[in-house]
């Protein structure tokens, strides 16, 4: 069998010989819509593998001579196979499926021929479709805009958005099909930071819910660190499978820095998540670090994004205000005080100015008096 090629009328003619004669298997395996999904296949270790996956009248995945056989390959599984090559020496013929759609559903057919045994699996793939909702947050030059997601379901969802305790109506939403599954997406406006905006998305067995917040606005200097805090609820943080992702929002562009989702991850230089309340630290900040800081901590049935705004100060530009500012208080300080000395000479002033006016006419008066009196006695 070794060096020799394989025609596929023979496979087929080999996988009808391990139905007769060889040993039978079958197992139901539940794969998740859009993940992969691994199909088992053991057999007694042996040379010579023959490998054989097939679907219906569809061919899978065909391996012989080592390595994989994809010229007779259907096109609805072309680059979504995968066999554990490192293993197949130890018996492990099983085949990992990528991107797992709702038309893999259905039996598949595992034949492994060696030098020393045929072995026939059957596997049942059940396909389950989990809805995933999302929230998303995004800035431009003239708005703040959030996103609400609900993808993969069998029936469109009702979306509802809340502004503090008001019911508010949706700004924006798009609807997609794909065959039986529907995807909506639901904008909303922005209007009032101060305000924290809930999206609640009614599912057919299930809900989910997701939060929205900003913060004051954190300044810093260049050159300086920063630790930007992250808003959760203890109910996120128990449940099983829980992520916190870190973003930087800056001219419509969107960077991711670092991520929690079972271990910690830094995706970008000098950032940090605190490993006991998921704030970021950033270190040697520089203007480019300026922007919004998006903490998204998500759990399978919420979401919660807390924003905060970051501003980094030139050093100079720093400088310059400082010098600025204290230019401005000198400057009202001496005019204050030119104001008030003006004030204390025109008083002064004023004074002299009237007891010259009150002695010129004290002195008429006496001279009038002394004259009067002259001309009485003559």
């Amino acid at each position: 069998m070794k060096g020799q090629k394989i025609p596929y009328l023979l496979l087929h003619l080999l996988s009808l010989c391990a139905m007769l004669w060889g040993s039978r298997e079958r197992q139901t395996v539940t794969g998740l819509f859009s993940k992969d999904v691994i199909l088992p296949c053991p057999f007694p270790p042996g040379n010579d593998e023959v490998i054989y996956w097939k679907k219906e009248n569809k061919n899978v995945l065909s391996y012989y001579e080592q390595k994989d056989q994809l010229e007779g390959q259907h096109p609805d599984y072309r680059n979504r196979t995968h066999l554990f090559h490192q293993n197949i020496a130890h018996g492990n013929a099983s085949l990992k499926l990528s991107n797992v759609t709702l038309t893999d559903e259905g039996l598949y057919h595992c034949y492994v021929g060696t030098e020393k045994a045929k072995t026939e699996v059957d596997v049942m793939l059940r396909v389950q479709v989990l809805p995933v909702c999302a929230l998303e947050y995004q800035k431009t030059e003239t708005a703040r805009i959030l996103k609400c997601y609900a993808f993969h379901t069998y029936l469109t969802p009702n979306v509802t958005w809340v502004r503090g305790n008001a019911y508010i109506p949706e700004t924006g939403r798009e609807e997609t099909r794909n065959g039986v599954l529907s995807s909506v997406r639901s904008d909303q406006n922005v209007i009032n930071t101060s305000d924290t905006y809930y999206c609640h998305i009614n599912l057919s067995h299930d809900n989910w819910t997701a939060v929205w917040s900003m913060h004051d606005q954190l300044s810093k200097a260049e050159g300086s660190s920063a630790v930007i805090s992250c808003e959760y609820s203890n109910n996120a943080l128990r449940a099983k499978d829980f992520t916190v992702v870190w973003k930087r929002n800056k001219n419509a562009s969107i960077s991711v820095l670092a991520s929690f989702n079972g271990t910690f991850q830094n995706h970008q230089p000098r950032v940090q998540i605190i490993q006991n309340n998921f704030s970021l630290r950033i270190t040697d900040l520089s203007v480019d670090d300026s922007g919004d800081y998006v903490c998204n901590i998500s759990a399978p049935h919420s979401t919660r994004l807390s924003v905060t705004t970051l501003q980094v100060e030139h050093t100079g530009n720093t400088l310059t205000i400082a010098i600025v500012t204290v230019t401005v208080i000198v400057i009202i300080v001496l005019m204050v005080i030119v104001v008030f000395c003006i004030c204390k000479v025109c008083t002064i002033t004023s004074g002299f100015i009237f007891e010259s006016i009150k002695l010129k006419y004290k002195h008429k008066f006496v001279f009038h008096y002394l004259n009067g009196a002259s001309r009485k006695k003559v």
